[in-house]
Protein backbone atom coordinates (compact mmCIF):
# COMPACT_ATOMS: atom_id res chain seq x y z
CA UNK A 1 0.00 0.00 0.00
CA UNK A 2 2.79 2.44 0.87
CA UNK A 3 4.43 1.70 -2.47
CA UNK A 4 1.20 2.61 -4.26
CA UNK A 5 0.88 5.89 -2.37
CA UNK A 6 4.49 6.80 -3.08
CA UNK A 7 4.39 5.56 -6.68
CA UNK A 8 6.13 8.06 -8.92
CA UNK A 9 7.40 9.83 -5.83
CA UNK A 10 9.25 13.08 -6.43
CA UNK A 11 10.84 15.48 -4.00
CA UNK A 12 8.03 17.96 -4.70
CA UNK A 13 5.39 15.77 -3.06
CA UNK A 14 4.27 16.05 0.52
CA UNK A 15 5.72 13.60 3.01
CA UNK A 16 3.64 10.63 4.07
CA UNK A 17 2.76 10.44 7.77
CA UNK A 18 2.51 6.93 9.21
CA UNK A 19 1.24 6.52 12.78
CA UNK A 20 0.36 3.72 15.16
CA UNK A 21 -0.91 3.83 18.73
CA UNK A 22 2.18 2.05 20.08
CA UNK A 23 5.94 2.47 19.76
CA UNK A 24 6.26 -1.24 19.01
CA UNK A 25 3.79 -0.93 16.15
CA UNK A 26 5.43 2.07 14.51
CA UNK A 27 8.92 0.59 15.01
CA UNK A 28 7.82 -2.54 13.12
CA UNK A 29 6.65 -0.38 10.22
CA UNK A 30 10.00 1.44 10.16
CA UNK A 31 11.82 -1.90 10.06
CA UNK A 32 9.79 -2.93 7.03
CA UNK A 33 10.20 0.27 5.00
CA UNK A 34 13.62 1.69 5.87
CA UNK A 35 15.53 -0.56 3.46
CA UNK A 36 13.17 -0.03 0.54
CA UNK A 37 9.64 -0.35 -0.74
CA UNK A 38 8.88 -2.42 -3.85
CA UNK A 39 7.45 -0.34 -6.69
CA UNK A 40 5.79 -1.40 -9.90
CA UNK A 41 8.19 -2.84 -12.45
CA UNK A 42 10.31 -4.47 -9.75
CA UNK A 43 12.03 -1.23 -8.74
CA UNK A 44 12.93 -0.62 -5.12
CA UNK A 45 12.26 2.86 -3.75
CA UNK A 46 14.41 3.62 -0.69
CA UNK A 47 12.60 6.44 1.12
CA UNK A 48 14.07 8.97 3.50
CA UNK A 49 12.43 7.81 6.72
CA UNK A 50 12.42 9.83 9.93
CA UNK A 51 11.18 8.22 13.15
CA UNK A 52 9.96 10.87 15.58
CA UNK A 53 9.34 10.15 19.24
CA UNK A 54 10.78 9.56 22.68
CA UNK A 55 14.26 8.21 21.91
CA UNK A 56 14.31 5.89 24.93
CA UNK A 57 11.00 4.28 23.90
CA UNK A 58 12.19 3.53 20.36
CA UNK A 59 13.62 0.08 19.59
CA UNK A 60 17.43 0.08 19.31
CA UNK A 61 17.48 -1.29 15.76
CA UNK A 62 15.27 1.60 14.61
CA UNK A 63 17.13 4.40 16.37
CA UNK A 64 19.44 4.97 13.39
CA UNK A 65 16.58 6.71 11.54
CA UNK A 66 15.40 8.82 14.48
CA UNK A 67 15.56 12.56 14.45
CA UNK A 68 17.84 12.39 17.50
CA UNK A 69 20.36 10.18 15.68
CA UNK A 70 20.46 12.63 12.78
CA UNK A 71 20.89 15.58 15.16
CA UNK A 72 23.66 13.77 17.06
CA UNK A 73 25.51 13.21 13.77
CA UNK A 74 25.41 16.91 13.04
CA UNK A 75 25.89 18.27 16.56
CA UNK A 76 28.54 16.37 18.50
CA UNK A 77 27.67 18.12 21.76
CA UNK A 78 24.65 15.90 22.38
CA UNK A 79 21.30 16.70 23.96
CA UNK A 80 22.31 17.91 27.42
CA UNK A 81 20.59 20.66 29.40
CA UNK A 82 23.67 22.87 29.13
CA UNK A 83 23.22 23.45 25.38
CA UNK A 84 23.39 27.14 24.46
CA UNK A 85 20.37 28.99 23.09
CA UNK A 86 21.93 29.54 19.63
CA UNK A 87 22.71 25.82 19.42
CA UNK A 88 19.14 24.95 20.47
CA UNK A 89 17.80 27.20 17.70
CA UNK A 90 20.16 25.59 15.19
CA UNK A 91 19.06 22.12 16.31
CA UNK A 92 15.40 23.09 15.88
CA UNK A 93 16.11 24.38 12.37
CA UNK A 94 17.88 21.11 11.58
CA UNK A 95 14.88 19.12 12.83
CA UNK A 96 12.56 21.12 10.58
CA UNK A 97 14.93 20.61 7.65
CA UNK A 98 15.02 16.84 8.29
CA UNK A 99 11.23 16.67 8.36
CA UNK A 100 10.95 18.74 5.18
CA UNK A 101 13.38 16.41 3.38
CA UNK A 102 11.70 13.20 4.55
CA UNK A 103 9.60 11.03 2.28
CA UNK A 104 7.99 9.26 5.23
CA UNK A 105 7.59 10.45 8.82
CA UNK A 106 6.77 7.75 11.37
CA UNK A 107 5.52 8.43 14.87
CA UNK A 108 2.96 7.28 17.39
CA UNK A 109 -0.49 8.84 17.30
CA UNK A 110 0.30 10.93 20.36
CA UNK A 111 3.69 11.87 18.89
CA UNK A 112 1.88 13.30 15.87
CA UNK A 113 0.73 16.15 18.09
CA UNK A 114 4.17 17.73 18.37
CA UNK A 115 4.26 21.41 17.41
CA UNK A 116 7.25 20.95 15.11
CA UNK A 117 4.97 19.36 12.48
CA UNK A 118 3.21 22.73 12.09
CA UNK A 119 6.42 24.16 10.64
CA UNK A 120 6.62 21.86 7.62
CA UNK A 121 6.86 23.60 4.23
CA UNK A 122 4.71 20.91 2.65
CA UNK A 123 1.92 19.63 4.90
CA UNK A 124 1.04 15.98 5.09
CA UNK A 125 -1.35 14.97 2.31
CA UNK A 126 -1.89 11.40 3.49
CA UNK A 127 -1.78 9.77 6.89
CA UNK A 128 -1.81 6.02 7.44
CA UNK A 129 -2.89 4.84 10.87
CA UNK A 130 -1.81 1.26 11.52
CA UNK A 131 -3.27 -0.81 14.36
CA UNK A 132 -6.32 1.44 13.99
CA UNK A 133 -8.51 -1.07 15.82
CA UNK A 134 -6.37 -0.53 18.92
CA UNK A 135 -6.45 3.27 18.75
CA UNK A 136 -8.84 5.39 20.74
CA UNK A 137 -10.93 7.81 18.73
CA UNK A 138 -9.37 10.93 20.29
CA UNK A 139 -5.82 9.72 19.60
CA UNK A 140 -6.73 8.82 16.00
CA UNK A 141 -7.82 12.43 15.46
CA UNK A 142 -4.41 13.88 16.39
CA UNK A 143 -2.66 13.38 13.02
CA UNK A 144 -5.72 14.72 11.20
CA UNK A 145 -5.14 18.22 12.54
CA UNK A 146 -2.70 18.93 9.71
CA UNK A 147 -5.48 19.08 7.12
CA UNK A 148 -4.68 15.77 5.45
CA UNK A 149 -6.60 14.93 2.29
CA UNK A 150 -6.58 11.16 2.89
CA UNK A 151 -6.64 9.08 6.04
CA UNK A 152 -6.15 5.35 5.72
CA UNK A 153 -7.02 3.19 8.73
CA UNK A 154 -5.38 -0.24 8.76
CA UNK A 155 -5.28 -3.14 11.16
CA UNK A 156 -7.09 -4.51 14.11
CA UNK A 157 -10.65 -5.70 13.62
CA UNK A 158 -11.67 -2.90 11.30
CA UNK A 159 -13.02 -3.01 7.80
CA UNK A 160 -10.97 -0.98 5.31
CA UNK A 161 -11.98 2.65 5.72
CA UNK A 162 -10.78 5.66 3.76
CA UNK A 163 -11.53 9.35 4.16
CA UNK A 164 -11.15 12.00 1.48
Amino acid sequence: MIGSILGGHTRDRQPLLICAPSNAGIDEIVRRIQDGIPQSGGKLFVPKVIRVGNYEAIAEDVRKVTMEAAIDKQFSEGRGDDVSEPLKASMKNTKIKLLNEADIVCTTLNGAGQDIFKELKKPFETVIIDEAGQATEPSALIPLKYGVKRCILVGGNLPVIGMS
